[in-house]
């Protein structure tokens, strides 16, 4: 019960959500009958859109932190977008404030995410590059439904931000958990991201 996209988050303290909202994401799709508690629990496939489906998906995984674990939202098209400018403790009063955002969200533009990526590790405080102090967030799960691309919309170097995340996470203390929606995936590139990070 403690899964998002199947991916447990109860062994995270800080936990980053990075989401795609790119104008792909109004493109339908059926979520098919998975484990209790995600979006397609029901016996029949449900049909909505990927952002509308990756929205109740989040809005649920949301509900499953406990008080003492934090957590932020990154959503992202042409620029990466905070919901709040540090991590919130995941009270209940929080979390519902989070939740009724996450349902506003809507799609358009582009899927930049080196950009999101560099505002997202800006949270990881002093311990990303010094060992000797602690992590401020120690998990980033990044939602995507393509290819990585610039702020005008033009394909972006998968190497160059791959490179770049060696530079931010040096120390590997934050996992990255990479979780990939449709048919225009770069599946190699997110695999790289996520194998490198933990």
């Amino acid at each position: 019960k403690f899964y998002y996209f199947g991916i447990p988050q109860d062994q995270s303290s800080s936990i980053l959500y990075v989401i795609d909202c790119s104008g792909s994401m109004t493109a339908p799709i059926k979520l098919k009958n998975t484990s209790v508690g995600t979006v397609g629990g029901g016996a029949q496939p449900v049909e909505t859109s990927r952002i509308e489906g990756c929205k109740a998906e989040l809005i649920h995984a949301l509900g499953l932190l406990n008080p003492k674990q934090k957590f932020a939202i990154l959503y992202y098209n042409d620029l990466p977008h905070f919901w709040q400018p540090k991590l919130q403790n995941a009270d209940k009063a929080v979390v519902q404030q989070a939740q009724a955002f996450v349902k506003t969200l809507k799609a358009a533009s582009s899927t930049n995410i080196y950009d999101s990526l560099e505002q997202g590790f800006k949270l990881v405080g002093r311990g990303v590059r010094d060992k000797y102090y602690g992590v401020e967030l120690d998990t980033i799960f990044l939602l995507t439904d393509g290819s990585p691309t610039t702020p005008d919309g033009k394909p972006d170097s998968t190497e160059k931000i791959l490179e770049a995340v060696r530079g931010w996470n040096p120390l590997k203390r934050v996992t990255i958990h990479t979780i990939g929606i449709g048919g225009e995936l770069n599946d190699k590139f997110l695999g790289q991201l996520a194998s490198d990070n933990g």
